[in-house]
């Protein structure tokens, strides 16, 4: 049968200041066939007036606990001592008992469980019902049963600096992400908290409208929070207008059961400060440089809430006040925003996209403004993405500002007139090399040449293999700005371009650079102490980036060293975490060469991505007007849209190049005979000593017509047109590169350098004869630069008509390219093997 237990709860209650010990002298009576004794140090709701170290806590109506997982009826508290109180509860206890002050409804007797709430409201001289939560335990009815604060009780006095403020609420957050508000696990024999999954790094204590802060009578705010280490902690004041007072306080040695008490804080909006506090030493904020804070606000002044900030190691977001706190890695180099589309891409003094501010302790306050764009987020933009400008002295680097940088603003103030916003992103390898560990003679005039007024565009950067600082043995890589080599080696990068993993959106698409070039080890020549991937900091990095992208939206990472074909560090892990969106993008360059990948035909695992490797603006290292697949020097453009459900989409893309005559987008493509011979005399190349200059040829005979189609992928169809009649279409030659030493010939236009019979290659012998045959780039063993050894975009097609065998003069041929979108690119002229007038300097 059923037992009626009536439990009475008397309790001389009170909370301490500091760190004074609990009373512990009250009891629960039960009546009936139970009898238990509980002391009761102190407990929750109405605080009363501090006698001595203590203040008096008094039951409220309306509270309740949980007994064994069960809910009691509410209290029936003694009007002449408000400090007791019964409860009663109609079912059979068992021991042990557990009980939970207050009772939330996922407790249970082998789950206990306490909620801090993430909501509090203002309580004249108290704190919010129910938000010092309690826990007890009694093995058996021998022993006595104990209540144990599981809570300590901020006290803030706060005055304002003048008359007019209206206090709207106060937020308490902990830097480092601890759980201070939520879903509490609860062992009730030794009070230890644990945060669920619904866990909160922040509480927000709201203040009841219109309520003014006098300048000279402090007003009393009590905010209850879990006694667990929360370290470091940012406190917003914030005004019915919007304004936000910050101060900062470290939480790492809160006890339960106690008052916190804070000196006397004076409102101010726009202010930080270290919140004073009473006593307690041990709390005062002993790790400045650590930590960053501030605002990210519109150009009128009202914060933007939800924009991401980070170190370049964790991520964290404003909130409606446009309010950020950071906990900031001791190796961070930058605080920087990822910024939102609605809002124009900030430029520097230097001409440079503007996102991040150097990390500079003991400052702690990082401030951004963004202009709002006058037409809102952009439903479509132009992306231009930059492979390896590469320059390695200055000769060079005028190559690139005469003739790249001119080339991409034609073409950009092209699109710009047809109404579409442009940006750019540049692969990396901006350098050749470091040229110096102590000087950025380079870096900086490549800095200005990519300025937004020299280049008509704001354009992003990313660091490759050649932009490190490269050591030696004996330097020193570890400081107070690098704790390991590779943050001492990217510095002179990041200190000229900026943050090395960022993202930014436009429209809807989440644009994502990052470093995926590691550094290896100290030598000599370091440039080739480098491996693909990422670390494991900066796995972790993206994956709180991508979080707080919305699925819909398209997504682009862009790196400097190919993806396509390794398994190198994170690679698989990385390729898991983008195949949760939609649409999905990888640029890479690196190579110096072209070609495009789609994961759907060539990786099952990860089907929504497709990758593209960009040729170099460089081309083979500004020895000519191409790359060395045949790629003329340029770079790609993609025409970001939407889909028909809204979400992010490329709607076309295209390759383009700057030099006359490859500079516009008909140009993409080029025509050579099948037994063309291509390259030049010995005598007449300037290196006639070289083992390698003279003629080379194509083997695939007078009646076949090549076609070397620079951004072709699987989806595109290549028609042939002899005499206006569509008579078949091209065929794709397969990734073959035989060995060099597998050649036969000897240089003679005669008898050229080429292939034996038979084997199949997709080297474009137009290319090696320019590099080896006319520059005299490499050896006899293997030509530098020349070798198209990734993704094929060479086609062969058997002409059929007898009239229009490759070697006859007047053949009357057109070859279309169509590409995935539509577009149809033509070309008639089918080059010379011994014309580079066109891609020779």
């Amino acid at each position: 049968m059923k037992r009626i237990l009536s439990i009475i709860l008397f309790a001389i209650i009170a909370l301490t200041s500091c760190y004074n010990d609990l009373p512990a002298d009250s009891s629960i009576v039960g009546e009936g066939l139970t009898t238990l004794t509980v002391a009761l140090p102190s407990t929750r709701t109405e605080l009363g007036e501090k006698s001595g170290d203590s203040y008096p806590v008094y039951w409220s109506e309306g509270d309740c606990i949980a007994m064994n997982g069960k809910c009691s009826a509410e209290a029936v508290i003694n009007a002449e001592n408000r400090a007791s109180a019964s409860f009663s509860v109609n079912y059979i206890l068992n021991y042990p008992y557990r009980i939970t002050y207050p009772y939330v409804s996922t407790t249970s007797y082998a789950s206990p469980k306490v909620v801090f709430p993430a909501e509090q409201s203002y309580v004249e001289g108290s704190f919010a019902q129910g938000s010092a939560p309690m826990c007890g335990y009694a093995e058996s009815e021998n022993v006595s049963l104990e209540l144990k604060h599981l809570a300590a009780v901020l006290r803030m006095p706060v005055k304002a600096h003048k008359d007019g403020i209206f206090l709207q609420k106060i937020v308490v957050k902990a830097i480092n992400n601890a759980k201070i508000a939520g879903t509490f696990s609860v062992d009730c024999q030794s009070g230890a908290v644990n945060a669920t999954n619904d866990g909160s790094n922040s509480i927000t204590y709201t203040l009841p409208s219109n309520f003014a802060l006098s300048t000279t009578k402090e007003s009393i705010f009590h905010i209850a929070m879990p006694a667990v280490d929360a370290g470091v902690c940012a406190v917003e004041f914030v005004d019915s207008k919007g304004g936000v007072m910050v101060g900062t306080w470290n939480a790492k040695s809160l006890k339960a059961g106690t008052v916190r008490e804070f000196k006397s804080i004076t409102y101010e909006a726009g202010e930080t400060c270290t919140l004073p506090l009473m006593g307690a030493v041990e709390d005062d904020l002993d790790v400045p440089y650590f930590s960053a804070n501030g605002y990210v606000r519109d150009s009128s002044g009202k914060g933007i809430a939800g924009v991401p900030v980070s170190d370049g190691f964790s991520i964290t977001t404003t909130d409606a006040a446009g309010f950020y706190s950071l906990s900031v890695s001791q190796d961070a180099w930058y605080i920087y925003i990822s910024l939102p589309s609605e809002y124009e891409v900030p430029i520097n003094e230097n001409g440079q996209p503007c996102f991040y501010k150097r990390y500079t302790p003991p400052t702690l306050q990082y401030d951004f403004t963004l202009t709002p764009l006058a037409g809102g987020k952009e439903d479509k933009f132009a992306l231009f993405v930059l492979g390896d400008p590469q320059v390695d002295n200055n000769t060079e680097v005028k190559l690139f500002k005469n003739d790249a940088v001119p080339g991409i603003k034609k073409h950009c103030d092209e699109v710009t007139s047809t109404g579409l916003p442009c940006y750019a992103i540049t692969l990396g390898d901006i350098l050749s090399s470091n040229k110096g560990d102590n000087d950025n003679y380079m870096r900086v005039p490549m800095r200005d040449a990519f300025a937004y007024s020299n280049i008509g565009l704001p354009v992003f950067q990313i660091m490759g293999n050649h932009d490190y600082t490269y050591f030696k043995e004996g330097e020193k890589i570890v400081d107070e700005n690098s704790s390991n080599i590779n943050l001492a080696a990217q510095r002179r990068h990041e200190e000229v371009f900026g943050p090395i993993n960022y993202s930014f959106d436009r429209g809807n698409f989440h644009i994502v650079g990052m470093k995926n070039i590691y550094y290896t080890k100290l030598e000599a020549d370091g440039v080739n102490s480098y491996g693909y991937g990422f670390t494991k900091e900066e796995y972790e990095w993206l994956r709180q980036d991508l979080v707080l992208v919305p699925k819909d939206k398209a997504v682009v990472l862009c790196v400097h060293g190919r993806i396509l074909g390794y398994t190198s560090r994170y690679y698989a892990e990385v390729k898991s975490l983008l195949n949760e969106f939609n649409e999905v993008h990888i640029m890479t360059g690196h190579t110096h060469k072209t070609y495009n990948y789609d994961h759907a035909t060539q990786e099952s695992s990860t089907p929504k991505i497709y990758e593209h490797n960009v040729g170099a603006l460089c081309g083979a290292w500004w020895s000519s007007r191409i790359c060395g697949d045949g790629v003329p020097n340029g770079y790609q453009v993609f025409i970001a849209g939407k889909d028909a459900n809204g979400g992010g989409k490329f709607t076309d893309w295209y390759f383009i190049g700057f030099y006359e005559g490859m500079n516009t987008r008909d140009h993409q493509m080029r025509l050579y005979r099948g037994d063309a011979v291509t390259g030049i005399d010995k005598s007449l190349s300037g290196k006639p000593d070289s083992d390698i200059t003279g003629y080379y040829g194509f083997n695939y005979g007078e009646d076949v017509l090549i076609a070397n189609v620079y951004n072709a992928d699987p989806k595109w169809v290549i028609k042939v047109y002899e005499d206006d009649v569509h008579t078949g279409n091209m065929e794709l030659i397969p990734s073959v590169v035989p060995s060099f030493t597998s050649l036969i010939g000897d240089w003679t236009y005669e008898n050229p350098r080429r292939f034996n019979s038979g084997d199949a290659t997709s080297q474009d012998m137009y290319v090696v004869g320019l590099f080896a045959g006319v520059l005299g780039v490499g050896d006899s063993s293997e030509p530098d630069y020349c070798w198209n050894d990734y993704r094929s975009h060479l086609f062969k097609y058997k002409l059929t008509n007898p009239n229009n065998k490759a070697n006859v003069e007047d053949i009357k041929i057109k070859v279309e390219a169509i590409d995935r979108f539509g577009n149809v690119y033509t070309e008639t002229k089918i080059t010379e093997g011994t014309d580079y007038s066109t891609v020779k300097y």
